[in-house]
């Protein structure tokens, strides 16, 4: 049995921070309805309190319209995982679009998108911490982050700090539209990015293919903003995209801001994660 639970002070407001940028955008949750939190554990029991197998034989679904909120440092969900299925849509899961998370101490996959369709979503300013004594190869790093293998997924990865990973951060499959803006890959042992060569992606701001300068008003009038030029280190060497034939694949979604490489660099370790509101 694992208990969840946190404290609100009576009055304080808890309402969802920021908006989703990128194609969550426009994502509205649970709206304006009453929140719902506990005073006193005996009254409100049910609302803070669930039972479960302990090796978490079936994740906690989540229906749609909704919008899950931690206050501060107390949102932990231990030995158990969200899952969104049967359609679910606008939801919010923000501090424990989902938004300023911190997921640690997994076996394998800290985010997995199913073979039916996912679109429309964002995974922003999250802390995916790979340091395990799970790992499979018994070094602390965890293998497979991201399983991204939905028929035409529409995902943006938006600042989020990936550390200590060995594999698989994400691997892509099928015709995944994958947009990555401003995320910090950090303490990578292995490969970063896994997939094949139909998939569809455009790496702003970050590791994987530096844009040319030369591109950049193919970006412009693509995605209605220059292209960022990315950092890479500690790297072999990659081969260079030139095709830009995909930029026709953002056309009528909403696409997420870049700052420069060097400002994510400084910027995204320290306000991804829980608690960093």
């Amino acid at each position: 049995m694992s208990t969840l639970s946190g404290s609100v002070t009576l009055g304080e407001a808890v309402s969802v921070s920021g908006q989703a940028e990128g194609f969550a955008a426009g994502v509205t949750g649970g709206g304006s309805s009453e929140p719902q939190y506990t005073s006193n554990i005996n009254k409100s029991s049910l609302l803070i309190t669930a039972t479960w197998y302990t090796a978490a034989l079936k994740a906690l679904e989540v229906a749609s319209n909704k919008t899950i909120i931690s206050v501060g440092e107390s949102g932990v969900i231990k030995g158990k995982g969200l899952s969104f299925t049967n359609g679910a849509s606008n939801i919010i899961i923000q501090n424990i679009q989902i938004d300023h998370i911190t997921t640690a101490r997994t076996g394998r996959q800290h985010h997995i998108f199913g073979f039916q369709t996912n679109t429309r979503v964002t995974l922003s300013n999250n802390y995916i911490d790979g340091d395990t004594p799970y790992s499979t190869g018994c070094d602390r790093y965890t293998y497979w982050i991201f399983k991204i293998e939905g028929f035409d997924d529409q995902i943006t990865l938006q600042n989020n700090y990936i550390y200590k990973t060995s594999g698989r951060s994400p691997a892509l499959s099928s015709s995944t539209l994958l947009h990555t803006v401003n995320n910090i890959w950090y303490l990578n042992n292995g490969h970063a990015l896994e997939g094949g060569n139909t998939i569809i992606r455009d790496y702003n701001s970050r590791l994987f293919d530096t844009p040319d300068l030369s591109t950049a008003d193919d970006c412009e009038c693509a995605l209605s903003r220059t292209c960022e030029v990315n950092i890479l280190t500690g790297s072999g060497s990659l081969t260079s995209y030139t095709n830009t034939s995909f930029f026709s694949d953002f056309s009528d979604l909403t696409i997420a801001p870049a700052t420069s490489a060097s400002k994510a660099e400084k910027n995204v370790p320290n306000n991804a994660g829980i608690s960093k509101l």
